[in-house]
């Protein structure tokens, strides 16, 4: 956090200092945003401490460290369980009733508190908490048999976020 108010600061500096230089041929904001970049870039160079060393040299403990690399995906086991579950819950809420489907397709679609989408559904904020509610009752019973979990949370996204 530190380091990016330090990178904000240095670009307005930079950029106050340099405005002469600003031609006009972009925005103002594309070039206050250059500057930017170019700033964290520099911190970054600055930054870098580790020695870099081929793979292909042979070990010298003096010279740099090989740290072991390890692959940071999921493996297909897990790849495949997820998209099993993703599948599962698209059709548990497939079955439901028209309009709890919808609340909960419009709560999975939009990041936005309960009453901006009870506006979108065009409904009353008590209406659109009431769907939510009920449509998460519905699905959790037969998702939590099915995924044998003991709450549907971690499948349905924001779907359980407080309401606002």
């Amino acid at each position: 956090m530190d380091d990016a108010e330090d990178i904000v600061q240095d670009s307005w500096m930079r950029g106050f200092t340099h405005i002469g230089t600003f031609s006009g041929r972009s925005e103002f904001s594309t070039w206050i945003t250059r500057i930017a970049i170019n700033s964290a870039l520099t911190l970054i160079r600055r930054r870098r401490t580790k020695k870099e060393c081929s793979l292909d040299d042979p070990f010298d403990p003096d010279n740099c460290r090989i740290e072991e690399m390890s692959e940071p995906s999921r493996n297909p086991e897990e790849r495949c369980l997820e998209a099993e579950r993703i599948r599962l819950v698209r059709q548990a809420i497939k079955r439901l009733p028209a309009k709890l489907r919808t609340a909960i397709e419009i709560r999975q679609a939009q990041d936005g508190s309960v009453s901006d989408l009870a506006m979108l559904a065009g409904v009353s904020l008590p209406t659109m908490k009431s769907r939510l509610v009920r449509a998460r009752l519905r699905l959790r019973e037969p998702l939590s048999k099915v995924l044998k979990m003991r709450s549907v949370s971690n499948v349905l996204p924001r779907t359980n976020a407080p309401v606002r």
